[in-house]
């Protein structure tokens, strides 16, 4: 199964890997820790914009510096 190809809605585990990986580089880049608000926030809208059908890394990456 490819990384755009969702199971019954659902995100599967090397899906969240690859969301997981992009949040730990942000959160590294911008000196959050793991537990802010900021963080969290963060975390809603890369599993927002995955959701939403953004399954590249780069991009996934790219679009949340804009935030």
């Amino acid at each position: 199964m490819r990384i755009g190809q969702l199971h019954s809605g659902a995100i599967l585990p090397d899906q969240i890997e690859l969301v997981e990986s992009v949040f730990d580089e942000l959160l590294r880049a911008r000196g959050l820790d793991r537990s802010s608000k900021e963080a969290e926030l963060l975390a809603a809208r890369l599993l927002g914009m995955f959701g939403s059908g953004i399954y590249d890394r780069d991009a996934l990456r790219q679009m949340a510096d804009c935030l």
